[in-house]
């Protein structure tokens, strides 16, 4: 608690805790901090995970380190060399990404499908070629970037239970998709660029500043949500037949596709099912959901009691002090989509709160 922990070295070997069985877990308050040591660029491809960017096999994160809520990981790497971020489903606490020298090589991999982060900070991004990959963040805090390169930061689901703020000098690293789940509230404190699409299900504030992008970038202010899905065993019909595995984060809802992202996700049948906190992260198609927490247990349609699993959310809200209304705030947006039960903060005068947004509204409370 409250310790420091650093590494570096120009070896070739991986460090010992990466095939370890004891597990190496940092604490709330602690700080682990990788790179760099000496002067030679070879330090900074490796990493205390125990693997190169250059390695021809996928990356995989060790099982023996954890980092728990509220620790943090800074990570410092220059000379050419990539920093350990290929992160698939692992979960981490505060996160610093100081990288002077991101590889520009078609090798490079930016691969952020983590679990969950606390407060990511972005010091220096470094130069990546091969960015596209970028895939999802879940961010419980603050998100600050003061890049002076950009990067394609991919899909950014913010998912906290108190107010998160989006600050930093860099306004123009695109998001593919700005997500603020149910109960999050957001607050941006600078001008952010999102060229997909801006998903609201909890609170989004953007203040005076503005949400810009390039394409056709749309915005979705969504209704409530709430319904559950079971179908008993022996059914003739397949449709709504829930399955899940224990640790496993895909779960099917046969025939069901229209679960809104970013929805929460428990189950009546089996209360224990999923932890606290678990909602949908995406959908891959065929009925099948990504969750951000896997089920405990494995049940479906035929166990005792049948699974039956529910989805809910509130409805969105967005706020804006921009005297030209939502389209002063959002003068990209190609597609609106304000939803019945939606709702608007107008914190400035405006002579036309709605214009370029929609022509019929179906609103729940301005």
């Amino acid at each position: 608690m409250g310790n420091t922990c650093g590494t570096g070295s120009a070896a070739t070997a991986s460090y010992a805790f990466n095939t370890g069985t004891a597990a190496t877990v940092f604490q709330a308050g602690s700080t682990y901090r990788h790179g760099p040591v000496g002067t030679t660029g070879a330090v900074y491809s490796l990493t205390p995970f125990g693997s190169s960017y250059a390695a021809t096999a996928p990356l995989v994160f060790s099982p023996a380190v954890s980092f728990l809520a509220n620790s943090t990981y800074n990570m410092i790497c220059k000379s050419a060399y990539e920093p350990y971020f290929v992160a698939r489903g692992q979960n981490f606490g505060n996160l610093i990404w100081n990288n002077t020298g991101f590889p520009g090589s078609s090798t490079a991999q930016l691969a952020l499908n983590m679990g969950r982060v606390d407060t990511l900070t972005i010091t220096a991004m470094g130069t990546p070629t091969n960015a596209t990959n970028a895939g999802r963040i879940i961010v419980y805090g603050d998100f600050i970037n003061n890049s002076t390169t950009n990067s394609n930061l991919g899909i950014m689901i913010f998912a906290g239970s108190s107010l998160q703020k989006i600050s930093g000098s860099n306004t123009t690293s695109p998001i593919a998709t700005l997500q603020v789940n149910d109960k999050a509230n957001v607050q941006l404190q600078k001008n952010i660029n999102v060229t997909g699409a801006v998903n609201v299900l909890g609170k989004l504030d953007v203040g005076t500043n503005t949400i810009t992008g390039s394409g056709t970038p749309s915005f979705n202010n969504f209704s409530p949500y709430n319904k559950t899905f079971n179908k008993p065993a022996g059914s003739n019909s397949p449709n709504s037949s829930c399955s899940v595995t224990a640790g496993n984060t895909t779960i099917t809802i046969a025939g069901i596709s229209t679960i809104p992202v970013g929805t929460n996700v428990a189950s009546i049948s089996h209360p224990t099912l999923f932890p606290a906190g678990t909602f949908v992260t995406a959908y891959s198609g065929s009925g099948k959901y990504v969750v951000s927490k896997a089920p405990t247990a494995s049940a479906d349609s035929a166990s005792e009691p049948p699974l039956s699993i529910t989805f809910n959310t509130g409805a969105g809200t967005f706020a804006t002090a921009n005297t030209a209304g939502m389209g002063g705030s959002l003068p990209s947006i190609a597609t609106y989509n304000l939803n019945a039960g939606s709702n608007y903060i107008f914190n400035a005068a405006t002579t036309a709160p709605f214009t370029g947004a929609a022509t019929t509204l179906s609103i729940g409370s301005i």
